[in-house]
């Protein structure tokens, strides 16, 4: 079994695989998927109409129209069929689920707007969560499963579309600042990262100029759907993944089991691996802070062809306009694209 990947040497043993998953567990999970997929959108549909932009709208029946149609396509396959073709469709329904989520953002973060506390809330964290693109991640991850070696170059695509699209233009309509009442948490985050670097490095960063955090509105977005929304859930999938393989041969027959050793995961290497993935917290965090205003940058003088960074930092860099009119300020800067 390949260390990383997962996947058998042999092309057979892994389709028995394919075929063991479908049936024991992927079609129960794709069954409850979609009645809730379809009951989500329905309701958003009848809420909503008219009040959002055509863009989400359109991609919201696309994505139901699709639904409807996997349905009867799903039940002509039949079950015995219906294991192998499986991925295919799941890997449609993700890319579309992302691309209609990537739409949304005008109507929630105008909604976003309405609750100006200091304090951390739970209506707070609920935002930060979902318009940062952290729940669909985990929602898309994980209750539509894909093998690993496919679900992982599918979750990068969807955290960088994600990157592009929700999380910048979450940034923009908060003018460059965190979400209400989180930053609290962007403060704990913060300081932990240069706890983990400091001690690796054996130095104090608490005063280093260039742990500033220019637009905590990305730095938290690329925290959420990044490190976590894309690293944390691939490796519950991938855990996940390895104790189901070793399971399936443990259930094989002698004959047919495969000549490379299969076994379940120490805990010495899930000690390791959660070492690594504390450290891999603090280079992630600090990685984001180097690449967010270049991300800002590229999208705004692109997209928006604003003329010198130094606008685009009288624009953005002020956390003192979500004092006023949040949303008005980001419609200034849009009309100025």
């Amino acid at each position: 079994m390949d260390p990383f990947f997962l996947t058998f040497s042999s092309l057979e043993l892994e389709q028995w695989y394919l075929k063991y998953t479908a049936e024991s567990r992927d079609l129960h999970i794709d069954a409850c998927y979609w009645w809730l997929a379809v009951v989500i959108r329905a309701l958003a549909l009848v809420k909503f109409a008219g009040k959002r932009e055509h863009s989400h709208l359109a991609m919201c029946y696309a994505h139901l129209a699709w639904l409807l149609a996997e349905a009867p396509l799903r039940r002509a396959l039949g079950r015995r069929g219906l294991w192998r073709r499986r991925e295919i469709i799941v890997v449609i329904s993700r890319l579309m689920h992302i691309c209609e989520f990537s739409t949304s953002i005008n109507e929630p973060a105008a909604e976003m707007f309405q609750f100006e506390s200091p304090n951390v809330s739970c209506k707070s964290i609920f935002f930060s969560v979902l318009w940062h693109g952290l729940l669909p991640m985990v929602f898309s991850g994980v209750f539509q499963p894909l093998r690993f070696w496919l679900h992982l170059p599918l979750h990068l695509l969807s955290s960088a579309f994600f990157l592009a699209t929700l999380n910048v233009d979450l940034c923009m309509a908060t003018g460059g600042a965190s979400i209400p009442g989180m930053d609290p948490v962007h403060d704990w985050l913060d300081g932990l990262a240069k706890q983990i670097l400091g001690i690796l490095l054996a130095t104090r960063l608490d005063d280093d100029p260039a742990w500033k955090v220019e637009y905590p509105c990305l730095q938290m977005g690329m925290f959420l759907q990044g490190y976590l929304g894309f690293g944390i859930v691939s490796y519950v999938i991938w855990v996940s993944e390895h104790n189901s393989r070793v399971k399936f041969v443990e259930n094989l027959p002698r004959e047919n089991k495969p000549s490379e050793p299969v076994i379940p995961l120490q805990h010495s290497i899930v000690v390791f691996h959660a070492v690594a993935l504390i450290v891999a917290y603090g280079v992630f965090w600090r990685v984001f802070l180097s690449v967010g205003p270049g991300i800002i940058y590229w999208r705004t003088h692109g997209a928006r062809r604003l003329g010198t960074t130094s606008e685009m930092s009288s624009l953005l860099g002020s956390n003192s306009v979500l004092e006023g009119d949040a949303l008005g300020a980001g419609s200034a800067w849009f009309a100025k694209g």
